[in-house]
């Protein structure tokens, strides 16, 4: 049960890492006034390299947390 919750724990906080990284990142561009796309095709792209990103990081997370329950 340890390990359940350390790797789900360690997957959730991962999780929140990343999609704090990619809202700061926003803003920042943002307040730049950096464009990040400019049509549907370079959003899509955007959207996929975050969930491409989130899964190694909730991967990653988890990964740590089973390391640390044992």
């Amino acid at each position: 049960m340890k390990k359940i919750s350390y790797v789900l724990l360690g997957a959730f906080i991962a999780g929140l890492v990343c999609n704090l990284l990619f809202w700061g990142i926003g803003q920042a561009a943002l307040y730049f006034e950096i464009r990040l796309f400019e049509g549907e095709a370079e959003s899509a792209r955007n959207f996929l390299i975050f969930l491409f990103t989130l899964l190694v990081f909730i991967l990653g997370g988890g990964l740590i947390g089973w390391k640390k329950a044992t």
